[in-house]
């Protein structure tokens, strides 16, 4: 309703194409969806090029749209996109932590060592956010840190930060080891 009643409504093309993409990865796995996420992000850029939201809103459409919707990489050539995005974004909002969590979730999957150092910013920047807590951690587990993994588990459940999925995930990590 925002976008019909202001069509130049920048940041509420970001919500919008936010909400689509999360609809298509978590729970509709319908290419429709994130069609939809991608005509909002560029409609935001298209209105508002200068605003690091814009950008941000569409690195995180191209960064969706590398993967299919069981979750594989299919289409690692938009993570050059997202990139180029998130460089715009970075610029104009340096200290975001979203724009961080996907730097750091596409390094993660081309395998570089600046994947651990986003996700420790990210998580500095967002202390109380689930999911930058959850891939730190895995981060962690799957580089064998586990003092550094037992420390941020400890935290995060000491601040109610893993509520929900996320601590059942990282309680299976842990049973892991003790066994």
């Amino acid at each position: 309703k925002a976008t019909q009643r202001d069509p130049n409504f920048a940041l509420a093309y970001c919500e919008l194409a936010n909400t689509q993409g999360h609809l298509y990865m978590v729970l509709t796995s319908d290419p429709k969806d994130l069609e939809l996420a991608k005509k909002a992000a560029e409609t935001a850029v298209r209105v508002r090029p200068d605003l690091g939201e814009t950008h941000l809103a569409l690195a995180r459409y191209y960064f969706n749209a590398s993967f299919s919707a069981t979750g594989a990489p299919i289409n690692t050539a938009n993570f050059d996109r997202a990139r180029e995005e998130l460089a715009i974004a970075q610029r104009k909002l340096p200290n975001n932590p979203e724009a961080l969590f996907i730097a750091a979730r596409i390094d993660r999957h081309q395998n570089l060592n600046s994947a651990l150092a986003n996700f420790q910013k990210a998580n500095d920047l967002d202390p109380r956010n689930g999911g930058v807590a959850y891939w730190l951690g895995e981060t962690y587990f799957e580089m064998r840190r586990y003092y550094e993994w037992e420390q941020l588990i400890k935290k995060c459940a000491a601040s109610g930060t893993f509520e929900g999925p996320w601590i059942q995930r990282s309680e299976e990590h842990t049973s892991e080891l003790q066994s």
